[in-house]
């Protein structure tokens, strides 16, 4: 990032914020999937989970549009593939054959329309509709150039999400979700860096932040919405299916409320995280593994709960707050050294399509030549 002293961050500085960001958004997602299951017997893991899945797949696509400003305004569809499609491909290979070999894995992976026979790419499997939603978002939002117009665009993207409500969930490229959170995507491209340049400075900031953060934790507790809204976080079901919501509002209006919450919730989440470097660091600069990773993990809980319910044994505080914990611990672990030298050649292969397509064109004109002094 080009910057002077006095108006811009370093970018040691700059990422080492964002790593902070995103490693503690991965540890969100991790502890968030570990409690879906138990969520379901105490209200205590219901209320954790309910908090988490409301803000966090929000604020990381926001923080995604943001990042993704560079690769858009110069149509760097190439890194694209390079850093997403590639990545995806892999990850959806090693996702089904994990989940394959265990017995109800698909139903423990969310992944009911898969079967040990069948196998799609067009599917993504459990959380790889991330990755799929950015190989869409990033040349559909080159192509339109909505920088013209970002009203314009953000008003339309507000419109699709609330529209796709209307419909039933469109399971094929998880395009349903990936239409509704759109929005958070374009809201982060059009993010000003000063915005957040003025968050990290700033600590006074983190005043209002928590404020926020007070309202957010008291909204998502009340006993009327706690039952309604967290049905909203996942933008894949349809306003039939949720229902009417707290005080008779309607389904869509919840949906708005939820779409414009969201991104002053991530922005106090950016206020409250640390600028330098900390223990989130490195589970920021290494999300791609804890993300797809941290899969494996959850089916094989989930599958081992299936014949166990052991969930229904974590009735003590120490029970419950050892399992969160062991969430914490999984994202971690995620994150090593040595979990990324194995797994680098999966989730971030040495592939440039470029040089590729380089070397079939080059080896088309050898052979073509050949053809040609042999006839």
């Amino acid at each position: 990032m080009q910057a002077t002293e006095n108006s811009v961050l370093t970018a040691k500085q700059h990422d080492y914020w964002i790593d902070n960001i995103k490693g503690i958004l991965m540890i969100t997602v991790v502890v968030g999937h570990l409690l879906a299951q138990p969520s379901a017997l105490f209200p205590s893991y219901r209320f954790l989970y309910d908090l988490i899945n409301t803000f966090h797949m929000g604020t990381f696509m926001i923080l995604t549009g943001y990042l993704s400003k560079r690769r858009v305004d110069q149509q760097d569809y190439l890194s694209v593939v390079n850093k997403n499609v590639v990545p995806f491909i892999t990850s959806q290979i090693l996702l089904y054959c994990f989940v394959s070999v265990w017995h109800s894995g698909f139903s423990a992976a969310n992944a009911t329309y898969f079967d040990s026979r069948t196998f799609s790419f067009f599917i993504p499997i459990y959380q790889l509709w991330y990755l799929f939603a950015i190989i869409l978002y990033v040349p559909i939002t080159a192509a339109l150039k909505p920088q013209r117009h970002p009203l314009l665009f953000l008003g339309g993207a507000l419109l699709l999400s609330l529209a796709c409500g209307y419909f039933k969930q469109v399971t094929i490229f998880s395009l349903t979700k990936i239409a509704s959170y759109y929005i958070f995507f374009l809201l982060g491209y059009f993010l000003p860096k000063n915005w957040l340049q003025y968050i990290r400075n700033k600590w006074w900031v983190c005043i209002p932040a928590v404020l926020v953060w007070v309202g957010y934790i008291f909204f998502i507790s009340h006993e009327e919405w706690c039952v309604s809204f967290p049905k909203m976080f996942g933008l894949s079901q349809s306003y039939a299916a949720v229902g009417p919501m707290a005080f008779g509002v309607p389904a869509v209006v919840g949906r708005g409320l939820f779409l414009l919450g969201v991104p002053i919730i991530a922005l106090a989440f950016y206020a409250l995280c640390p600028r330098k470097k900390s223990i989130f660091t490195k589970l920021g600069q290494n999300s791609m593994y804890i993300y797809v990773l941290h899969a494996l993990f959850i089916v094989a809980i989930r599958c081992i709960n299936q014949k166990t319910q052991f969930c229904a044994d974590l009735n003590t505080w120490w029970l419950k707050l050892a399992y969160i914990l062991g969430g914490v611990a999984i994202a971690f672990l995620l994150s090593t050294d040595w979990i990324k030298k194995l797994f680098k050649p999966i989730l971030e292969p040495n592939f440039d399509i470029t040089n590729l397509i380089g070397s079939l064109y080059e080896k088309y004109l050898a052979k073509k030549n050949q053809g040609g002094t042999n006839g």
